[in-house]
């Protein structure tokens, strides 16, 4: 990856793939002295480190201390304001530009994370910027009521979300925490 759009410090790193991701978390997470999550099967006994594993939900250690990367349900919690929701249909305010970088507003850049106002729980760039990746492949919701879902099995591609500063105004619903998109 690198630092924004064009290569601009203090910006969200961009042009990054999930295999990628998921491989900085374990590092991290042993850097740090933390036990790793994600594994290369369900046996839990090796560290995924390398390669493009398309990893089920079994090859994860859910309860581990180490990073990880969120479930679509976790970050969908969390962009809706969480317990504090006010309901807004962007993650903070119904009004785009109050909370996001997009095309109208963006100059076909990213900018630095919290120059945009922060949602109720004070988090930000949740919508606009850029997509952020998450464990969870792209399938249709499921039918049967779950609570704080892992997602579903390996598909063809991986759920973003939130929106990007390359997103038109045409299509700001991209940024609008109900939308789902894929990478």
């Amino acid at each position: 990856g690198r630092n924004g759009y064009s290569g601009t410090t203090n910006h969200p790193v961009t042009e990054v793939n999930w295999y990628d991701v998921v491989k900085w978390c374990n590092a991290r997470s042993e850097k740090d002295g933390l036990a790793p999550v994600y594994y290369t099967n369900n046996t839990l006994a090796s560290v995924y480190r390398t390669g493009q594993l398309d990893l089920a939900v079994d090859a994860v250690k859910w309860m581990a201390n180490g990073y990880r990367l969120p479930t679509e349900a976790e970050w969908e919690f969390a962009a809706r304001g969480g317990t504090k929701s006010l309901g807004y249909i962007d993650s903070g305010s119904n009004a785009i530009g109050d909370v996001s970088w997009f095309n109208m507003n963006a100059g076909n850049n990213t900018h630095p994370v919290s120059t945009k106002e922060p949602n109720e729980l004070g988090w930000y760039d949740l919508s606009g910027n850029v997509c952020e990746c998450y464990w969870d492949w792209y399938d249709a919701y499921s039918n049967v009521p779950q609570t704080n879902p892992k997602g579903p099995t390996p598909q063809s591609y991986h759920v973003t979300r939130g929106g990007s500063f390359g997103d038109y105004v045409v299509n700001v619903l991209s940024s609008r925490v109900a939308f789902r998109g894929h990478g």
